[in-house]
């Protein structure tokens, strides 16, 4: 059985006892959403080959996505996109590649939380400007025209830091070829 294919079981059983919190759709369509994301995602990682290395980080990846955030992780929702909305549970950005998400979902907007000892932590501007500069170093690898809006001035004492996201559709049209066809993904479920 495959860890995709595993991380499902496990997925859709954790979702019978509880849900997922949705923010935007409906919590029966986020559940088939955030299968098929990661099903996705997973694809693109697949494409930075099969070392080892590469599998221990897809593994990393998928033993973190649940229901519910489990432990101290961040939590990044992708708004505005197709699906509507998605989400990844992370230890850190360098546990997902952004800009895949993006080329994925075409989201509108990236809101990001952390959790500490299970309450919620607020941002400083210090920990959102560190936080934002990580995304853009990602994003702008990938699609160096992309533009970023922030509401610096309000963004101390938040948990809810969101980033908003656009992007030429000329450029995002030739880094598609990144990901694999979702045809070929079903071959790995």
């Amino acid at each position: 059985m495959s860890l995709l294919t595993k991380w499902e079981r496990r997925f859709r059983a954790e979702c019978t006892k509880e849900k997922p919190e949705e923010t935007v759709g409906n919590a029966h369509n986020l559940v088939e959403d955030q299968i098929d994301f990661i099903t996705q995602y997973i694809g693109c990682a697949i494409l930075d080959g099969t070392s080892k290395q590469n599998l221990d980080r897809i593994k990393h990846f998928l033993s973190m996505q649940s229901a519910q955030n489990i432990g101290e992780r961040m939590e990044l929702r992708f708004i505005g996109g197709s699906p509507i909305e998605t989400y990844a549970f992370v230890d850190s950005l360098k546990d997902i590649d952004i800009a895949d998400v993006f080329f994925i979902t075409k989201f509108d907007s990236m809101i990001a939380c952390r959790t500490k000892c299970g309450k919620w932590l607020n941002w400083t501007k210090t920990t959102a400007k560190r936080f934002l500069n990580e995304v853009k170093k990602d994003i702008l690898f990938d699609m160096p025209d992309a533009v970023f809006t922030v509401d610096s001035d309000n963004v101390a004492g938040i948990t809810d830091f969101e980033i908003w996201f656009k992007v030429d559709n000329s450029e995002l049209n030739l880094q598609m070829f990144r990901c694999m066809p979702p045809s070929f993904l079903k071959r790995f479920r």
